[in-house]
């Protein structure tokens, strides 16, 4: 039993950092990192926060106990010597080891402090943290690895975060989104959100929830682009109610709005080409019979409605016809709109024939009139004046 105390007296420590917590004065988490501690070190720091309501309970006395704002202070908790910088929102906390010293635990969270400011500048704000996100996930990572300090000059640390997130800097936004900084920057945003689910509301744990699955899936999902067309002077933004549609007997069951487009759409586009059995299943459920028409200018529009257009030029009697009539489905129903942009194209071709009839008539009208009037001056260029001196 001797010889077992004396091993264990005699094991050198060497780690230094228990935890680096960044927590917002609410004592909600912001970036916190605990770090895998190796075997030299007491038995007791491994269950002391191997579970993540323990290390809450230890925040939760972190936010009690600390007081002095604006200056770097170190207190004794639980056992643990922790140094701490508060600001205005946010808190820095740096846990050490049971035998650490609280001088060099006090420089530690004046490093990081200092990295911060070169971060976001030198007023630290919560909102401007929540701003470089990623980059302090970095730091957390590269300042410690299993609770040894690896680098304690802020400049140096600042230069490696640049190193590591400066690869796009000289890109375009979307370029270097692409890039590396998508599923990337996605996973370590991810985190921050998580850091308020441990200790928030049942409706707050829901919002964030919510935002995670919107950010991850925004990863890998379409570009949702509101169409923007000029009508009458007027900006329409056409507007999608995703449901489902049912058809029966060449109808509709209901006549709600339908998708923006078809096939001219680049979400139609890729789900028809999409290689998915979801995909296909969705495909299969569609009528694309039913958006096609036989009407010459009769076509589905992207608008939701159904469209009637018409145009025609002529040169010669100085005319000139452009219209585009719009039959809307969740005004009229499918079928009814696709019988009225029918009805209004027909109806235009009609009065398009009259009209070349007009045109017809007046131009025989026309020349009627002329060979009317030629004979009547030929006769009379060859009549012989009474009162010519040959008479």
């Amino acid at each position: 039993m001797l010889e077992y105390i004396f091993c264990k007296m005699s094991l050198p420590s060497i780690t230094q950092i228990v935890a680096i917590l960044i927590l917002e004065d609410s004592g909600r988490r912001l970036a916190v990192k605990y770090y895998k501690q190796y075997d030299s070190i007491d038995e007791h720091v491994f269950d002391y926060f191997s579970t993540p309501e323990k290390q809450k309970h230890f925040e939760a006395n972190l936010t009690k106990t600390s007081k002095v704002p604006n200056k770097t202070c170190c207190l004794l908790i639980d056992s643990f010597p922790v140094a701490y910088f508060l600001g205005e929102d946010f808190g820095i906390f740096v846990v050490g080891n049971l035998q650490e010293n609280e001088i060099l635990l006090g420089d530690y969270c004046e490093t990081v402090r200092k990295v911060l400011m070169g971060l976001v500048g030198n007023e630290i704000t919560r909102d401007l943290l929540y701003e470089k996100i990623d980059s302090i996930f970095l730091l957390l990572d590269d300042i410690v690895d299993g609770g040894i300090v690896l680098e304690r000059d802020p400049n140096v640390i600042l230069k490696r975060l640049a190193c590591k997130s400066g690869d796009t800097l000289d890109l375009p936004l979307n370029q270097a989104i692409y890039k590396v900084g998508s599923r990337y920057r996605l996973e370590i945003i991810g985190k921050g959100l998580l850091c308020h689910l441990r200790s928030s509301s049942e409706m707050q744990l829901k919002e964030t929830r919510m935002k995670l699955f919107c950010l991850f899936r925004a990863g890998f999902a379409t570009k949702r682009v509101t169409q923007k067309r000029r009508y009458m002077l007027k900006v329409i933004h056409p507007v999608e109610i995703p449901t489902r549609k049912i058809w029966q007997n060449g109808k509709f069951v209901n006549s709600d709005q339908l998708p923006k487009s078809l096939l001219c759409n680049r979400v139609i586009r890729k789900l028809v080409y999409a290689n998915t059995v979801q995909a296909q299943e969705l495909s299969s459920e569609i009528n694309w019979e039913a958006f096609q028409c036989d009407v010459r200018g009769v076509r589905w529009h992207p608008s939701g409605s159904w469209m009637a257009q018409f145009v025609k030029r002529n040169y010669e009697h100085n005319f000139y016809v452009n219209c585009r009539c719009y039959f809307r489905v969740n005004k009229f129903g499918f079928d009814e709109a696709k019988r009225l942009a029918i009805t209004y194209r027909k109806r235009l071709e009609l009065e398009y024939e009259q009209l070349e009839q007009v045109w017809m008539d007046l131009d025989k009208s026309a020349i009627t009139r002329v060979d009317e009037s030629f004979p009547q001056d030929d006769q009379n260029q060859y009549l012989i004046s009474t009162n010519s001196p040959n008479a």
